[in-house]
């Protein structure tokens, strides 16, 4: 189901009713970037991974989001789903909202432009959005102003109040002259209710059968506290001169109120003051609006909300990214310290379930060519009685033969057609007819931990625990000339048996030797050229690195980390190399390839057609 600004409180119904019965919940997003500039490596501790992400991959906005609900059918031993793709756009839709920045990649908006998504959609019929904290300053702010608007009730305009006194400028004195003139006739008229839209600024009325001398007037029903003449739209300035005159005019006659109409635009509405029990009655009505337009600006944020207290288990694949922008997006803003994120997302997302980690299992790994999204699905569909069948509502589903990869409610669809495919792999759902759920033994060595990619040694953070940290004295760290290829370091090396390389950047990567001991000969034999030669280069250990590196300045290590690298020749596979990225962001990589050091025509197309697959 398509959900938009127009059919968002509908469909948040029908989602909050689903997740009641729900087994389990996928979730996908699409990003307008991936990276400001690409930092990680292969040997970043978790610390770091996280550190580097937030740092670069933020300023980034989510602009889809997909929920598919999955509930278990025990007689047909399947599931029933309903899958939501929701248009998430930042907009302003009342007082106070933030004016958010809209930050893009061009390459991530070329590729999600290849794959069908629909930008006019998002920007005219988007879900608008606040994080749980700001929706709740601003609904705090408002109960404080509805609060001294009802002590306020009986008292005259409750617009601006003790103003002081503007000279009406000449050009402007016939259009203030306009608005009395139409001020008096509506009093004379009590019970009018009067649209001003003509082109001079002041008014006229709807009506065809007006006459020329009540072009600001239309008669209405005679329901005095219902009635109000709107004045047109006008500037701040104006508005300040309409307040100053009427009152000056009209005292306490009438009351002014600054209106917005459906698109945003301010106007001043007019009406008869009444006793102060209709004035309280029309306040109150109008506070019940500004209560529910907070409610619909708070928006999507109300979903996440949804989520987290429906203690539900919530599924991704290679979900890292996802969690840290959605928390960041609708949440709050994350902490600098891990641990502190790990909490953080805990409490929004008490059960997390990555399908990547499943399909990394060493027990069922080498069963698959590639553990991408879209390929692993066709997989799993491939094995006979693998994927258990599966149904929606009308509106509510997918079809598997007409493929929307790439649309975030239907990748949520596939992950969690994944999810249930993969746990029958691993030998515990044979017919899919016991529920698979957060409680299920088959997920319990896989729950809350996320896969990190590119990492060959700490392949799972942990967002309920600490992760084990291996040793890395293995490991050493080489820079050389930017003229330098894997052959280089392989024959640099020969005589140290088998060699892993990782690229940092053009001039520098890790080394993983066999073992420890051969690490330490290698260092000790080949030392480092204390010259910068064509043909220099520096060794040294993991931790002689690491800890250089902590002691350099923030700025310095950014602008290392930052240039321009290449999985070259090295002996990473391809979906999970150094220069792969979550699957639609991954757009990104044909930039790099191009600004590659000596990259051949065989590594540029190999990186364009990794670029083109979800590789997570």
């Amino acid at each position: 189901m398509e959900v938009t600004a127009e059919n968002f409180q509908e469909q948040y119904g029908v989602l909050k009713a689903a997740l009641e019965n729900a087994s389990f919940v996928a979730i996908d997003c699409e990003f307008t970037g991936l990276e400001l500039e690409r930092s990680t490596h292969a040997y970043d501790t978790p610390e770091e991974r996280y550190r580097k992400l937030r740092e670069s991959s933020l300023d980034f906005l989510v602009v889809q989001v997909g929920v598919c609900v999955f509930q278990h059918d025990k007689e047909k031993r399947g599931y029933k789903y309903k899958a939501f793709n929701f248009y998430v756009c930042p907009k302003q839709t009342v007082k106070g909202a933030p004016d958010r920045m809209f930050r893009c990649q061009a390459s991530s908006l070329q590729f999600l432009s290849q794959h069908g998504f629909d930008f006019n959609k998002l920007f005219s019929h988007g879900v608008s959005y606040l994080r749980t904290d700001e929706a709740a300053q601003l609904s705090q702010a408002l109960s404080e102003r509805h609060a001294q608007q009802l002590k306020e009730v009986g008292s005259p305009n409750n617009g601006p109040s003790k103003i002081s006194k503007v000279e009406v400028p000449k050009d402007t004195q016939q259009f203030i002259d306009d608005v009395l003139d139409s001020v008096q006739k509506f009093l004379d008229n009590s019970g009018a209710e009067v649209d001003m839209e003509d082109e001079d600024g002041v008014g006229s009325t709807t009506s065809k059968q007006d006459s020329p001398e009540d072009l600001c007037m239309r008669e209405a029903s005679p329901k005095k506290d219902g009635s109000a003449l709107h004045l047109s739209e006008c500037n701040g300035f104006k508005r300040k001169l309409i307040y100053q005159e009427v009152n000056a005019r009209f005292g306490d006659k009438v009351q002014l109120n600054t209106e917005s109409d459906s698109d945003g635009m301010l106007h001043i509405a007019v009406r008869i003051t009444g006793t102060p029990e209709e004035q309280r009655a029309r306040l109150e009505l109008k506070q019940k609006k500004e209560r529910e337009d907070l409610e619909l600006a708070h928006g999507f944020g109300r979903v996440l909300e949804l989520l987290a207290s429906s203690g539900k288990l919530i599924v991704g694949h290679n979900m890292l990214l996802d969690i840290m922008h959605l928390l960041s997006q609708f949440v709050d803003d994350l902490p600098k310290d891990y641990n502190e994120f790990k909490s953080m997302a805990r409490a929004a997302f008490p059960c997390l379930v990555d399908t990547k980690v499943l399909a990394s299992d060493n027990a069922i790994k080498d069963t698959f060519v590639t553990t991408a999204l879209e390929l692993l699905l066709k997989q799993l569909r491939n094995r006979q009685s693998c994927v258990p069948p599966v149904e929606s509502e009308n509106g509510y589903g997918y079809s598997l033969n007409q493929a929307k990869y790439h649309e975030a409610g239907y990748d949520a669809f596939v992950t969690g057609m994944c999810l249930l495919g993969l746990c029958q792999q691993l030998g515990k759902y044979k017919d899919h007819s016991v529920e698979l759920r957060e409680t299920s033994p088959v997920l319990k060595p896989y729950l809350n931990r996320v896969h990190m990619m590119q990492s060959p040694d700490i392949p799972t953070l942990n967002m309920a625990g600490n992760e084990v940290i291996p040793s890395r004295s293995h490991i050493l760290h080489a820079t050389f000339p930017a003229e330098w290829r894997a052959n280089d370091l392989y024959q640099l090396f020969n005589s140290f048996g088998q060699i892993s390389i990782h690229w940092i950047n053009s001039t520098q990567a890790f080394v993983a030797m066999a073992s420890s001991p051969l690490a330490t000969q290698a260092l000790k034999k080949l030392g480092s050229s204390k010259t910068l030669t064509q043909d220099s280069y520096r060794l040294q250990s993991y931790s002689t690195y690491m800890t250089r590196l902590s002691r350099q300045p923030a700025t310095a290590t950014a602008v290392t980390a930052n240039k321009a690298s290449s999985p070259r020749d090295s002996d990473a596979t391809v979906e999970d190399s150094g220069v792969a990225r979550k699957r639609k962001r991954s757009a990104s990589l044909t930039s790099l390839a191009s600004s590659t050091p000596r990259a051949s025509k065989e590594e540029s197309g190999k990186l364009k057609k990794v670029s083109q697959s979800r590789s997570w």
